[in-house]
């Protein structure tokens, strides 16, 4: 068999661990903003950085998080403003569509705080992109209250004071006061 056989080296892809954009700091597993076409914000997670050695431009590969109104369409009561779904979802963007950090906490870091900031998100499921199911399922997320509501940090609840269990106040006729006990701990108090 005659002929010449040319061989091409693949060049391999220049990865970086940090990034240096507007003068902000990237790393691999930061949480960032992302900007798209249509002037919607969207969410990821930095998985890695790299370089094509024949060009100039940086991209990052990316982990995106689903936000609520994605998945079902439309805000359900039992969702938070700041609630983001992590995916199995990838795609390589140029570094340039990126335009600040976030930070994503679990829900009961969230919850814990008095007080958050925009920049400031919270997780408690997956979101499988090849499947389209919600892990954990909704049926096991955390429920509060009499009403056995699934918990949205952005809603008012009281704590009882002696099981520390959350409600509405309204659904236990709540009155303002130094101590306050739910149903079941105000009869085993009283027993």
């Amino acid at each position: 068999m005659g002929g010449i056989m040319s061989k091409t080296l693949k060049k391999e892809a220049i990865e970086f661990k940090q990034l240096v954009l507007n003068k902000e700091e990237y790393r691999i597993g930061d949480t960032i903003r992302v900007f798209e076409q249509n002037d919607d914000t969207s969410f990821a997670e930095i998985v890695k950085i790299w370089r094509n050695p024949k060009k100039a431009d940086a991209f990052a590969r990316i982990k995106w998080f689903f936000k609520p109104k994605d998945v079902f369409g439309r805000i359900p009561e039992f969702v938070s403003n700041a609630e983001l779904m992590k995916s199995d979802l990838e795609q390589d963007i140029s570094v340039q569509s990126i335009y600040g950090k976030i930070e994503v906490l679990s829900i009961s870091d969230y919850h814990a705080k008095d007080e958050v900031d925009s920049d400031v998100f919270f997780t408690r499921s997956f979101f499988d992109s090849k499947t389209k199911m919600i892990r954990p399922q909704l049926s096991h997320w955390k429920r509060i209250c009499v009403c056995e509501s699934i918990l949205n940090p952005d809603h008012l609840y009281i704590s009882c004071d002696k099981c520390l269990k959350l409600f509405h106040p309204k659904c236990v006729n709540y009155e303002d006061c130094d101590f306050w006990t739910c149903e079941k701990c105000y009869k085993e108090l009283l027993e």
